[in-house]
């Protein structure tokens, strides 16, 4: 069972309204870092198809909130889709494959922009481009 393998872990997340416990991990209302106890710090965060569905406003909140919460040495591991898969999307849409999809909610995001966005407290020491190149994975690490 996957969710076994994970120590601890706590998330946030907006959708939800009060507070979700498992055996390993913490889900709490709210965007990060909102969301998040003060007190709290960890060794990695994590966000998995989110960051292109972020205003840059928001962006650049989430990123200068990051060092507070990153212990020593910690890291962020981010997903974010490449811009073609928009456009995958809007055609499975437009034929009817797929429903649903809020498609309006990427904000023309450009993946290039990521190194930028993260700024001088973080070091890239990891990049892949995945699932055909459809996806991008992105290592972070603390710049002490």
């Amino acid at each position: 069972m996957a969710g076994l393998r994970l120590k601890q872990g706590i998330g946030v997340d907006p959708g939800i309204e009060q507070e979700v416990a498992g055996p390993n991990y913490r889900l709490f209302p709210g965007p990060f870092p909102e969301g998040v106890p003060t007190h709290m710090s960890f060794d990695i965060i994590t966000m998995l198809a989110v960051f292109e569905h972020l205003t840059p406003q928001s962006q650049t909140n989430i990123v200068s909130a990051l060092p507070n919460y990153l212990r020593e040495n910690g890291k962020v591991i981010m997903t974010i889709p490449s811009p073609q898969v928009d456009k995958i999307l809007e055609w499975l849409k437009a034929v009817k494959l797929i429903d649903g999809m809020d498609l309006g909610k990427h904000h023309q995001f450009d993946v290039q922009q990521v190194r930028q966005i993260m700024g001088t407290d973080f070091l890239l020491s990891y990049f892949e481009r995945f699932q055909f190149g459809m996806n991008n994975l992105f290592v972070f690490n603390k710049n002490h």
